[in-house]
């Protein structure tokens, strides 16, 4: 039963996940950010224009999660109508970004780097954009939302933990940190409501599937491979 308790906890958790999201990728990328300038004195323009982009829709994503809380449903709905806006430049940024890196610095074939980059920004686009054609169906809506974000803000939090001064942590931690928030929404929903739900568990397949496309031999091999080398030579 979905009571005024229950919306209230559920609301409260995915705010305080969308904090966890704001924090750890202003921290992390702003950490990043000043190591990056202390050795290369400045970054080309693309890079800034894909970090507006995204931390658009980090912000976007908090103050969504903030105005569900208070109750202002009205002008969470009005203000969404952006979010498909701002993930279409994150996409396009994103693309621009991962597969300009090897051109800049002359990085040579094989490229793996830009395929993986640009594929954990693709999947949290795609998922994004599942969640707002599911925005009549809040249950769903949310949980797409968040794990998007989620994958969105992968990096952020690898960042995040060397800002932490855990820069040892092995890839199992990261792993971890970005599996936490999934485990957390399981328990919160059997709290709330004794029972577990799909959309979870799919969330947690992609989340896998994000590890699968962020390895370097599902890109450097026969097939991918002169794909990769195409759109560089493309753009160089």
């Amino acid at each position: 039963m979905i009571n005024a308790i229950t919306k209230k906890r559920e609301r409260v958790f995915f705010l305080a996940i969308a904090s966890f999201f704001l924090v750890a990728n202003f921290v992390g990328f702003g950490y990043s950010l000043n190591s990056r300038l202390g050795n290369e004195e400045s970054l080309h323009f693309h890079i800034y224009v894909h970090g507006i982009s995204a931390a658009l829709w980090i912000v976007l994503y908090f103050v969504q999660s903030a105005l569900a809380t208070s109750g202002n449903i009205k002008l969470h709905t009005i203000i969404g109508k952006a979010g498909s806006v701002v993930i279409l430049l994150v996409l396009l940024t994103g693309f621009y970004v991962a597969f300009m890196v090897p051109v800049i610095y002359n990085v040579d074939a094989p490229y793996s780097q830009p395929g993986r980059d640009f594929s954990a920004i693709l999947l949290a686009v795609v998922i994004a954009f599942i969640g707002l054609r599911k925005r009549k169906m809040p249950f769903i809506h949310k949980r797409l939302m968040m794990t998007s974000t989620l994958i969105l803000s992968s990096a952020g939090i690898a960042r995040f933990i060397n800002a932490l001064g855990l820069s040892g942590l092995d890839a199992s931690g990261v792993i971890s940190m970005l599996f936490l928030p999934i485990i957390l929404l399981i328990i919160h929903d059997y709290i709330t409501y004794k029972k577990f739900f799909k959309v979870n568990f799919v969330s947690i397949a992609l989340v896998f599937l994000l590890f699968i496309l962020s390895a370097p031999p599902f890109w450097d091999n026969p097939v991918f491979g002169p794909i990769l080398e195409k759109i560089v030579g493309w753009l160089s």
